[in-house]
C-alpha cells in the first residue's frame, strides 16, 4: 500500500461490514435487523442503516474534487461563497409600497442582502376594482408610481432585485427598467423576475389549448433582457409550489426539470439559442425537512441539469443551475410556533451546505398575518447566524464525499430522471398537468404522509407529539392601518380620470402592433405608457392574445401538514376561553408507578395534542377504592393506565362499575391488549389508545363526547 493512501493505524485489522452487522443484530438482541435497521422514505428510496467508502466506488462525479466543474455538485461556483455570499432574501410581506420601502431600508441595513418583492396581486387593480378584489399580502402595486414608491432611496444596482409577479411579469418587467433607466442602473441590474406561468395556471385550477400569449411574453421580456440588463433572469421555475402542494423531493425536482425543459423548447421554437436561454433561467425550488434528503436534492438537480444542457448543445458554463431557496411553508404549524424557527434553522443549514443562491426564510408566524419587527428580523438573522457565527461559508462544500450524501445523491438522480421521463413520455409537463395524472401523484405521496402524521410514524414537534397545553395563539404586532387599502382603493379612479388617456392608448396600440415581431422595441413602448400612467393591468390586456380554449383542472395550492391538527386545537381554545381551563381527563392508574407511569405517560402526551391535562388517581388497592375516589354526579372522562397482566384483574369489572354509576362517562384504555379487545368493550372501553392509533380520529371522537366539536 503507498504511503499517500495507508489507512490510520494499519497495524490493527480493520472491522468489516459483517462484523458490524454482526454486533448490531448483537444490540437488537433479537428484534429484526431489516425493519428496525433500514429506513424507506416517500420519494421510494431505501436508507442503509451505514454507508462506507464502497458505496462511492461506483459513483463517478464522487471523484469529482473541484466545485465550479463539470457536472457542478460541488456547487456551480469554483470559489463557493467566499467571492459572492448567497443572498439572504427575504420576502417583506407589507401592502402599502411606502410601508414595504421603509421595512425594505431597514432589513437592508441589518444584514438583508437582496430585494423580494412580491406583485402577483398587480394585475388584480384595475379601473372600478374594489378593496374586496384584493387579498393576501403583495403590494399594492397599479401603476409605475407605486412601484417607485417601494424603491425610493434604494440603488438598484446595490441589490440583486427578485420580483414574483404571477402572469404579470411583462408589465412588471417594464416596470423595473422604467425605474432603472433614470438611475443609469439598467445595465446594472440583476436578479430575476420570476415568472413561470404553467406553475401559475395550476394554481388557478385551468390550462389553455394555446399558450402563445405567454411564450411570447417569456421571449419578450428574456429578448429585452439579453438585450439591455444582462444580469436579470427572466425565465424562472417556481418548483416550491409543487412542494407546497404535497410533492416529496422526487416529484418536485422532476417537475422542475420537466418545467424547465418546456421553456427551453419553447424559446429555442423563437429562435434564441440554448446559452442565451440557460443563463436566463432560475429555479425556485423548497427547502423540506428531511436535512440530507434536501442536500441531496439541489445536489442531483445541478448533475441532471447540466447534463440536459449540453445535450441540448449548450456549454458546459451554461449548465451551471442557477438555485433559489425558499423554506417550506408546509411545514410550517400555527401550532407551537416558535417551533418553526428550529425548523428553518435546519432548512437553511442544508441549503447552505449544498451551496444554493438565493435563501427566502419565510416568517414563523406567517400564518397569524402580517410580520412584525421582529418576526422579519429573526428570519433575517437565522441566515446571518449560520454566516457569521457557524461559519458555514468558510468551507467550499464541506459536505462531499459523504458515504450517505453521495450516494443518496445517486439514488435521487435515478428516481428525478425515471419520474422525468414518465412525464415526457406522457405528453410532456402540459399534459400530465391537464390530465391532473401529476396532481393524483402527488396526491398519494400527500395522502401518504398525512396518514403518517395521524398515527405519528412522522413527528410534528408541537403538532402531533410533544404539544405544548399552555400556548395561546400568538398575534401579528405589527400596527397596519387597514384604512390604507380603502383610500389607495378610492384613489384610483381619480388617477385614471386625471391622466392624458388619449396618449396611454395611442401608445398601447403601438405596442399591441410591435409586439409579436419587435419584442424590445414593445417593451421600450410599454415603458413609456407606465411612464404617462398607464396601470400595469393595462400593459398586460394589450398583449395580442390568439383564440384559445380554458381547460379546469385540478388546482395546486398549499396545504399545509398541521392544519387538520390546528383546526381541532382551536376548538380546544373555545372551550378554555369560554371555562378558563383546559379539558381535563383522569387518568386512573393501578399497581406501583413502575406498573403504570409508562402508559401514563404516553396518554398525557397522547392526549396533550387535544389540549388535554389530566388528573392522576394512583394508589388504587382495589376497583372500589378507584370508584370511591371519583364523584359521579357529572360523568367522566377516564384513562386507565396499568400493566397488559393488570388489565386482566381490573377493567372489566372498572369499566362495568363506571358504566353503572353514570352510563354517559368515556373510557379509554392506554395500550391494546388484542385478545381482550372484545371483552373489554362489552365491559365498557369505549377506545384503545396505543402507538399505531390514529391520533386524530381518537381525538375527533373525544371530542364528539366532551362537546368540543360543537
Amino acid at each position: 500500500m503507498s504511503e499517500n493512501k495507508k489507512r490510520f493505524f494499519d497495524e490493527f485489522d480493520y472491522p468489516s461490514y459483517e462484523d458490524w452487522k454482526s454486533a448490531a443484530v448483537s444490540a437488537l438482541k433479537g428484534a429484526p435487523f431489516d425493519k428496525l435497521m433500514f429506513t424507506s422514505t416517500y420519494e421510494g428510496i431505501e436508507l442503509k442503516p451505514i454507508y462506507t467508502k464502497e458505496d462511492l466506488d461506483s459513483i463517478s462525479f464522487a471523484k469529482q474534487d473541484f466545485p465550479g466543474i463539470f457536472p457542478f455538485n460541488r456547487g456551480a461556483s469554483s470559489s463557493g461563497y467566499k467571492a459572492k455570499p448567497w443572498e439572504i432574501s427575504q420576502i417583506i410581506s407589507i401592502p402599502i409600497p411606502e410601508d414595504f420601502n421603509k421595512a425594505l431600508k431597514d432589513d437592508l441595513n441589518n444584514g438583508q442582502n437582496s430585494i423580494r418583492l412580491n406583485l402577483e396581486k398587480s394585475l388584480c387593480i384595475h379601473e372600478d376594482f374594489m378593496s374586496d378584489d384584493i387579498s393576501g399580502y403583495e403590494i399594492l402595486a397599479a401603476q409605475l408610481s407605486d412601484l417607485q414608491k417601494c424603491f425610493d432611496d434604494v440603488s438598484l444596482s446595490d441589490y440583486p432585485v427578485n420580483i414574483d409577479a404571477g402572469v404579470g411579469a411583462l408589465p412588471v418587467f417594464a416596470g423595473l427598467c422604467s425605474i432603472a433607466k433614470p438611475q443609469g442602473t439598467l445595465n446594472d441590474l440583476h436578479g430575476t423576475i420570476n415568472f413561470d406561468y404553467i406553475t401559475e395556471l395550476a394554481k388557478e385550477g385551468i390550462v389553455y389549448d394555446n399558450l402563445d400569449r405567454f411564450i411570447d411574453e417569456m421571449y419578450a421580456i428574456t429578448s429585452y433582457s439579453i438585450n439591455k440588463c444582462p444580469g436579470l433572469r427572466t425565465i424562472s421555475i417556481k418548483a416550491y409550489e409543487w412542494h407546497n402542494f404535497g410533492a416529496n423531493a422526487v416529484q418536485e425536482a422532476a417537475v422542475a426539470i420537466a418545467l424547465g425543459v418546456r421553456y427551453i423548447k419553447d424559446m429555442l421554437h423563437k429562435g434564441m439559442n440554448i446559452d442565451e436561454i440557460a443563463n436566463k433561467m432560475t429555479f425556485g425550488l423548497s427547502i423540506g425537512t428531511n436535512f440530507f434528503m434536501e442536500i441531496a436534492k439541489f445536489r442531483a438537480l445541478r448533475i441532471i441539469w447540466s447534463r440536459i444542457i449540453k445535450e441540448f448543445g449548450g456549454n458546459e458554463l451554461s449548465g451551471k443551475m442557477h438555485i433559489q431557496a425558499f423554506t417550506s411553508e408546509k411545514e410550517i404549524s400555527k401550532l407551537d410556533p416558535y417551533v418553526n424557527l428550529l425548523r428553518s434553522t435546519s432548512q437553511v443549514f442544508s441549503a447552505v451546505s449544498a451551496n444554493v443562491d438565493s435563501i427566502t426564510v419565510h416568517n414563523f408566524d406567517k400564518e397569524f398575518g402580517l410580520p412584525n419587527d421582529f418576526s422579519r428580523r429573526v428570519a433575517r438573522n437565522t441566515q446571518n447566524v449560520i454566516k457569521y457565527e457557524a461559519h458555514l461559508d468558510d468551507t467550499i462544500d464541506p459536505v462531499s464525499g459523504s458515504y450517505y450524501i453521495e450516494t443518496l445523491t445517486t439514488e435521487l438522480i435515478k428516481k428525478i430522471w425515471g419520474e422525468f421521463l414518465v412525464y415526457e413520455n406522457a405528453g410532456g409537463i402540459i399534459a400530465v398537468i391537464e390530465n391532473n395524472s401529476l396532481q393524483n401523484k402527488i396526491n398519494i405521496n400527500f395522502k401518504k404522509k398525512f396518514e403518517n402524521i395521524s398515527v405519528r410514524k412522522d413527528v410534528m414537534v408541537g403538532v402531533n407529539k410533544y404539544a405544548n397545553i399552555t400556548e395561546k395563539p400568538i398575534k401579528s404586532n405589527f400596527n397596519f392601518d387597514i384604512t390604507k387599502v380603502d383610500n389607495f382603493v378610492g384613489k384610483f379612479d381619480e388617477y385614471i380620470n386625471n391622466r392624458d388617456n388619449s396618449k396611454i392608448d395611442s401608445l398601447l396600440d403601438d405596442f399591441e402592433i410591435h409586439f409579436e415581431n419587435e419584442p424590445v422595441k414593445a417593451i421600450d413602448i410599454a415603458i413609456e405608457a407606465l411612464k404617462l400612467g398607464a396601470g400595469f393591468a393595462e400593459i398586460y390586456n394589450s398583449v395580442p392574445v390568439k383564440d384559445t380554449e380554458v381547460i379546469g383542472i385540478e388546482p395546486i395550492y398549499l396545504r399545509r401538514t398541521s392544519e387538520e391538527f390546528e383546526i381541532l386545537r382551536h376548538k380546544a381554545y373555545d372551550y378554555i376561553q369560554n371555562n378558563g381551563k383546559n379539558p381535563e381527563l383522569d387518568f386512573i392508574c393501578f399497581g406501583s408507578l413502575r406498573d403504570w407511569k409508562a402508559r401514563a405517560d404516553f396518554a398525557n402526551d397522547f392526549f396533550a395534542v387535544g389540549a388535554f391535562t389530566n388528573r392522576i388517581i394512583d394508589n388504587n388497592l382495589s376497583v372500589e377504592d378507584a370508584i370511591n375516589k371519583m364523584n359521579f354526579s357529572d360523568k367522566h372522562y377516564v384513562v386507565i393506565c396499568s400493566t397488559d397482566e393488570m388489565y386482566l384483574q381490573i377493567v372489566p369489572d372498572l369499566a362495568r362499575k363506571i358504566k353503572e354509576a353514570n352510563s354517559e362517562s368515556f373510557i379509554t384504555l392506554a395500550g391494546y391488549p388484542k385478545d381482550m379487545a372484545d371483552e373489554y368493550r362489552k365491559a365498557g372501553v369505549d377506545m384503545f389508545i396505543h402507538v399505531k392509533a390514529n391520533i386524530l380520529e381518537c381525538l375527533n371522537e373525544l371530542y364528539d363526547v366532551y362537546g368540543l366539536n360543537n
